[in-house]
């Protein structure tokens, strides 16, 4: 994936594991989804958590990032 704009990011450069990162966006309700971000000019990874809508997202077949969604939960 393309990861979406980041104007309602929050990055959170001392996590860097998938796992880690989840517990992150599961403890903020408003968290809508999460990543592990690769920056592009040290190499290092951070966790990148949104809020809101997700806008500007592109899928590619062969590169791009993993990109994590919540859903909402069923209400009965």
């Amino acid at each position: 994936m393309n990861l979406p704009q980041t104007y309602d990011a929050k990055s959170n450069p001392s996590i860097t594991k998938p796992e880690q990162c989840g517990k992150v966006c599961l403890g903020d309700c408003s968290c809508t989804a999460y990543s592990i971000s690769i920056s592009l000019d040290t190499g290092n990874q951070s966790c990148i958590t949104w809020s809101g809508d997700l806008v500007d997202l592109r899928s590619y077949s062969n590169e791009g990032l993993d990109l994590y969604g919540r859903r909402k939960a069923k209400q009965d």
